[in-house]
């Protein structure tokens, strides 16, 4: 049968009851530099102690794979929730721009009709000509490397190669 609560358990129930729903005092607040050096200080004390690093070395267990497989499937579920939100979003977004664009391209009460989409062809021509520049550096680079190798003349390739042989002559 389950033991009777102490009075102390009794007492940290009342006091956690108490307290349900009030913020702490310190919530927010950054410790001063001056603290922040005795805590360091004190954590390498306590690392010293062989006790403390045995109890910090068996903190956590691994989990069964039946505790992992349940992890795992809530995780899914929850990535699949946020990508489904997203994805919501970003429609209801998409549709929201294309109806004011709508509206702006049709002018306020039968106004001349604006070519709305001038945003639209500038960013695909700044799109194309920045793939040509890289494609562009791309093949000069590949030139470069090209005429790297090929300015090599029969000399500097014998000694290369004679470079070589000696360092695998003296390898062995």
């Amino acid at each position: 049968m389950g033991e009777m609560p102490s009075k102390e358990d009794e007492r940290r129930l009342r006091i956690s009851i108490a307290n349900k729903g009030k913020i702490p005092w310190n919530k927010g607040r950054k410790h001063s530099p001056e603290t922040l050096a005795l805590i360091r200080e004190r954590t390498k004390q306590a690392m010293q102690d062989p006790k403390v690093r045995r109890k910090l070395l068996n903190f956590g267990h691994p989990q069964s794979e039946d505790t992992r497989i349940k992890i795992g499937i809530a995780m899914r579920k929850v990535f699949k929730e946020r990508r489904k939100t997203k994805k919501l979003q970003e429609m209801c977004l998409l549709e929201w721009e294309e109806s004011i664009a709508e509206a702006a391209r049709l002018g306020a009460h039968g106004g001349d009709e604006l070519q709305w989409d001038a945003y639209g062809i500038l960013k695909e021509k700044m799109d194309r000509d920045l793939l040509q520049t890289v494609e562009m550096e791309k093949a000069m680079d590949k030139q470069k490397r090209k005429d790297k190798r090929a300015c090599k003349s029969v000399e500097q390739k014998k000694k290369i190669s004679e470079a070589v042989r000696a360092k695998w002559a003296g390898h062995h």
